[in-house]
């Protein structure tokens, strides 16, 4: 018996979920370290990127109705200093462990 939302699918899009199921349980042996990864880049790109949102937001081309106000680029500031401080840490207790 078949499951009634797989069976309505187009089979493309059978071939896809199959696809992605095959993968996983082809790769389950190493679950722990894809959510390592997965962990260290998220922890690494965040600063990035909300320094990108942050530079972005004050361009000159924004208009500036649409701009960041003081109180919330001081608040933008100290979320983007926590960020790299935090990954720091981060990066810090994967190296001694």
């Amino acid at each position: 018996m078949a499951w009634p939302a797989l069976a309505a699918a187009p089979l493309r899009q059978q071939r896809r979920w199959l696809a992605a199921l095959g993968l996983l349980t082809w790769v389950k042996g190493s679950m722990r370290s894809r959510m390592e990864f997965a962990t260290i880049v998220s922890f690494v790109t965040a600063p990035v990127l909300a320094g990108l949102h942050f530079w972005v937001m004050n361009r000159a081309d924004v208009p500036p109705a649409f701009r960041p106000n003081r109180w919330e680029t001081v608040l933008a500031g100290c979320g983007g200093l926590f960020l790299v401080v935090f990954t720091g840490i981060y990066l810090r207790s994967r190296g001694s462990s």
